[in-house]
């Protein structure tokens, strides 16, 4: 019974995708995750993976599943020049704006947008592994704040109306993927995976691996000494079908080099296109990406304020960049970030804190992969359709500083609260546009 209403909330939940607009990962302006940012930083990431392991009356001995509900405020501040772009209308806003639809998604030119988000969000996971094979899933409900059934749109016949910001869709299938253990000898393991699931749960990075890995991956890991392992993970992934676009990512790593504390892994992914994209366009300037990373970590081997403490640091590098004149004839293909996470939470009382400096050049990756800071860019412009150096406005090009603190008020309870600002590195294209979000987001997970 308990597995039957379990398939029954999954066939539901993935009937209703096909009728839901996801903006191609990127959320409406009004839905809670700001910035087109849907991902959990590590410090938070960990703590709801411990609850997948929880069993329900041994769950079957197969069977898994776990949740969280959330309640979340966020506060923002953008400000592009002398101009706000948060909590004016509209109409009053100076800021350049391409004219490219798939750039500006925005909605009514004369509805604001606010200082202050609120949202709700639940989140259901479901394993089940027998044997030598898995299946993983995870459905996320994320809604916006406010009364539901209002208009977006505001003229002379519907501005009297009563409105709200509310919504009541906002189903995502984060992942949906299979899995099969090909070899495990005690010393070596290799696993294969289809499906679906976001970069950043495979691909380790702090700015990049934003977007949707529907594909297959390859995992391969092997144990040198008794605290030293090596690992090495392969996948291509679909970008666009219609236009038989695919990517390619890979990411090999050393943990607890000689038994120094030190690991250190390499990431490469490459964007390309060979061809026209959809839109019969040759070498788009979205699609010149291909971009490395090197990261390293050095764990403490002592406890630091009562905790575990890390260090951190990550180089990146496009070498598929190329000199156009909205950057000035310049590349911008350069990217660090470097900070330290203190703590673990797995209980009630425990504590952590990730603290990280960020530096992003606009040509360094993606926009639409982009998991940092960002620059706000609540009118949602875009690089790739930007045509002077006036109107170059994106997602990167951006330096700043990110906190985030965990709080477990309980085993299950737990408060997230973030802080995070940034400023443009390069003022030449683009102009001066600051960034800055303080948000509180409550938590009880199962």
């Amino acid at each position: 019974m308990f597995k039957t209403s379990i398939f029954s909330f999954l066939l539901l939940a993935s009937a209703s995708i096909f009728g839901a607009d996801c903006c191609g990962g990127r959320p409406d302006l009004n839905a809670f995750k700001v910035n087109g940012l849907q991902r959990d930083y590590p410090i938070l990431y960990q703590n709801l993976t411990t609850k997948r392991s929880i069993p329900v009356n041994e769950k079957s001995k197969n069977l898994t599943f776990s949740g969280d509900v959330r309640s979340a405020w966020a506060h923002l501040r953008e400000d592009f020049e002398c101009d706000r772009i948060r909590g004016e209308e509209k109409e009053k806003i100076k800021f350049p704006s391409c004219n490219c639809s798939e750039c500006n998604f925005s909605e009514a030119q004369n509805i604001p947008f606010p200082n202050d988000v609120f949202g709700t969000e639940f989140n259901f996971y479901v394993d089940y592994v027998q044997q030598c094979a898995w299946g993983v899933v995870w459905v996320q409900y994320s809604n916006a704040a406010g009364l539901v059934g209002s208009l977006r749109k505001c003229d002379k016949f519907t501005s009297q109306a009563c409105r709200g910001s509310g919504t009541c869709e906002g189903v995502y299938l984060r992942k949906a993927y299979i899995g099969y253990n090909v070899i495990a000898d005690g010393c070596t393991r290799i696993d294969l995976e289809l499906g679906r699931r976001p970069l950043w749960s495979v691909f380790d990075s702090r700015v990049e691996f934003e977007q949707n890995f529907d594909g297959v991956l390859l995992r391969t890991a092997y144990n040198i000494q008794e605290d030293s392992d090596l690992y090495l993970n392969v996948a291509g992934f679909i970008i666009d079908e219609r236009s038989h676009h695919y990517g390619f990512v890979g990411e090999t790593g050393y943990f607890n080099i000689l038994n120094t504390g030190f690991d250190l892994k390499y990431s490469l992914i490459d964007w390309r296109k060979g061809g026209a994209n959809r839109c019969g366009i040759h070498n788009a300037p979205a699609n010149q990406f291909l971009v490395s990373q090197v990261t390293g970590y050095y764990n403490l081997d002592y406890d630091f304020m009562w905790n575990n403490m890390q260090l951190y640091g990550a180089a990146l590098f496009n070498s598929a960049a190329k000199r156009h004149p909205i950057f000035l004839n310049k590349k911008q293909d350069f990217g660090w970030y470097a900070g330290f996470v203190i703590g673990q939470v797995c209980k009630e009382g425990d504590w952590a804190l990730d603290v990280n400096y960020q530096y992003v050049q606009a040509q360094t990756l993606p926009h639409c992969d982009l998991s940092g800071i960002g620059t706000g860019n609540a009118l949602a412009n875009c690089f790739d359709c930007a045509e002077t150096p006036e109107t170059a406005i994106g997602r990167t090009n951006y330096k700043g500083w990110r906190f985030e603190a965990l709080y477990a008020f309980s085993d299950n309870f737990i408060l997230d609260m973030l802080l995070q600002f940034s400023s443009p590195i390069e003022k030449k294209f683009g102009g001066k546009h600051n960034f800055s979000q303080f948000q509180l987001e409550a938590i009880y997970a199962f």
